[in-house]
């Protein structure tokens, strides 16, 4: 299994990328592993490129991913996104369900997570201490430890998954908004979900 192409795009003037870690991560038929950029680890193809996107603002990362399916029967892909913020001891992190996102706070600063794959929004979460709890609660079925919320140091996870025929192909896209309240995280993010098709075709 392989992914046909993944990139990681910035807004055109960028967000400072010291601030965070963001990266994927494939789970299929019980194997799980982490993209690496630059690096060929057995399940993702080594074409990963970071790209400039035109965009009217310079608030937004996305990722987006092409997935083929080469099983011969149908098959439950699961694309995991991971994102580690600048967290001190008063950050707060939660899954909001009117959303559909991750929401991070952290000093004056609100960070949204979301996603859609073949037109379905985040399929599980989890919002752990970095270092200290685990991410999956099962590896051989795919399943995140939950966990809907957090305070200090913390790491979100989610996932954008999707039941695919043989042959057929996966679309997907994940992005991070920052910004200074979560009223503009929030409208940025019902933006992308009711654009996302004529934003990224």
């Amino acid at each position: 299994m392989h992914i046909q192409s993944a990139s990681r795009q910035y807004s055109q003037t960028g967000l400072d990328t010291n601030s965070y870690a963001w990266r994927a991560g494939l789970w299929t038929e019980g194997k799980f592993s982490w993209l690496i950029e630059g690096k060929h680890n057995g399940i993702f193809s080594e074409k990963f490129k970071v790209d400039q996107l035109s965009s009217n603002t310079e608030k937004v990362a996305f990722w987006r991913l092409s997935i083929p399916s080469f099983s011969r029967s149908y098959s439950l892909h699961k694309l995991f996104f991971e994102y580690t913020g600048d967290c001190g001891s008063n950050a707060t992190a939660f899954y909001s369900p009117s959303e559909q996102a991750i929401l991070h706070s952290s000093k004056g600063t609100v960070t949204l997570l979301g996603g859609i794959m073949e037109g379905k929004g985040l399929s599980q979460y989890s919002i752990r201490q970095k270092g200290k709890d685990t991410l999956f609660k099962s590896m051989l079925d795919g399943t995140l430890n939950f966990s809907p919320l957090g305070k200090g140091n913390i790491v979100s996870t989610f996932s954008l998954e999707a039941q695919l025929a043989p042959g057929e192909d996966a679309d997907a896209i994940a992005w991070m908004i920052v910004t200074q309240c979560k009223d503009e995280a929030v409208t940025i993010n019902t933006l992308l979900k009711n654009r996302v098709h004529a934003i990224f075709h």
